[in-house]
């Protein structure tokens, strides 16, 4: 009997100890991350210099790397925090199942959290922080419940054109919450801000459920770790579809058009087509103009007054009020807004997105200088790229499935 109570007391005793150390551990990785989500979003966007941003990342010395070479004009700066559990990830120890089991039994979670600081000529152009964590006990298309939930808060330097003025996303001033999945093994949520967002934006739109990397918290879809996420769950639910909503290119949206997009200018209208029965097949409302560059208000490389160049229309039904591309005929002048390399059929790879495309009157002009006049930049444009980054996910497995699952998710590669 004496043996069987002892048994049963080294039993618990080491129960008490692995859910004690796996808490403690969960709990100090999760304050680490916090942390970081604090120090990387106190940046501030298009003030901080290089020096203020090393002297912010000098905690995060040892879960640091830098790109070669990294200087004032151009360091792209990642701070990892890895894994909190090694013994499951990071060692041979990981391999048993036994020890995926014991992990999972005691209902903990897999978290990981990075993040980036992006400089160009001196200044912090882009911040990037992601938190990510792992979830279960929801059975996807019948099989094991394997995915992650991912919060990316991004700032991007400048946005792509299609970002700006969309008929599929909402746009919410100098930030808007969409998705990157579902993805093979998970879902992201993604809060994406240009640099000219304020800070009370930037905390309130961006901000992170941290009690999802401790298990303190049931997190099971993107709101639960992202808030700002909510109405990209209901997209989720409705397999990704989402309506049409109505989109205008009125002043504001030309100013920020003006200031985010690479490309401003009136032009003359030489010659316009429509696309060939190949190219109608992707974009079958675009069209190729042909045009002189009469006024460039915001100058580049790439277009420069006089000069001839084929640009894309990518939509061209109208856009009230003041965007008319169908009624383009040569001879006539148009105020265009593009950005270079984005086209895909017009020769010189130059693009006019949504409201890319307007009627020249005092109106436009007034809001196009005033939005290029916004514009921090300095060239060239183009070390400004967005820079895409994916960070990580959790490499954690989940234990063994039941027997009967196993070639079902083998055949999906889960497994």
């Amino acid at each position: 009997m004496r043996v069987v109570v002892l048994g049963w007391l080294s039993i618990t005793a080491l129960t008490v100890a692995l859910t004690a150390s796996v808490s403690v551990e969960q709990r100090l990785y999760r304050t680490r991350a916090e942390r970081l989500y604090d120090d990387i979003l106190s940046i501030p966007l298009r003030k901080a210099t290089f020096s203020d941003a090393q002297r912010a990342l000098a905690p995060w010395e040892r879960y640091s790397k830098a790109s070669e070479p990294c200087g004032a004009p151009q360091c792209d700066i990642t701070v990892d925090l890895g894994f909190p559990f090694p013994l499951w990830a990071g060692s041979p120890l990981y391999a048993p199942r036994k020890l995926q089991w014991i992990y999972w039994m005691l209902d903990r979670r897999e978290p990981h959290a990075s993040a980036r600081v992006i400089i160009r000529n001196g200044i912090v152009w882009q911040i990037q922080y992601s938190a990510a964590v792992w979830s279960h006990r929801i059975w996807l298309d019948g099989g094991f419940p394997d995915y992650y939930l991912q919060a990316l808060v991004d700032t991007e330097m400048s946005r792509n054109p299609w970002q700006i003025v969309s008929r599929y996303s909402k746009k919410l001033n100098e930030y808007e919450v969409d998705d990157f999945g579902p993805t093979k093994g998970g879902y992201s949520a993604r809060a994406v801000f240009t640099p000219y967002v304020t800070a009370d934006e930037l905390h309130r739109i961006g901000k992170i459920n941290f009690a999802c990397l401790s298990g303190g918290a049931p997190c099971y879809q993107l709101s639960d770790i992202l808030p700002a996420a909510s109405d990209v769950d209901i997209h989720i639910r409705r397999r990704w579809y989402r309506a049409p909503v109505p989109v205008r290119c009125g002043a504001p949206e030309i100013r920020m058009m003006s200031r985010d997009l690479n490309g401003l200018g009136v032009v003359e209208v030489l010659a316009v087509r429509g696309l060939d029965a190949r190219e109608a097949a992707s974009e079958p409302s675009g069209r190729i103009v042909t045009a002189r560059m009469v006024e460039a208000i915001k100058p580049n490389r790439v277009w420069n007054v006089g000069e001839v160049r084929e640009f894309e229309i990518e939509f061209s039904e109208p856009i009230p009020p003041w965007s008319h591309p169908a009624e383009l005929q040569p001879g006539m002048r148009a105020l265009v807004l593009y950005e270079p390399g984005e086209a895909r059929f017009a020769a010189d790879g130059i693009l006019a997105p949504n409201c890319g495309v307007l009627d020249v009157n005092e109106a436009t002009l007034d809001a196009a200088r005033e939005g290029a006049g916004a514009d921090e930049r300095i060239q060239p444009f183009s070390e400004y790229e967005v820079v895409w980054w994916r960070a990580e996910r959790p490499a954690l497995k989940p234990p063994a499935p039941p027997e009967e699952f196993e070639d079902q998710l083998r055949a999906r590669g889960w497994y």
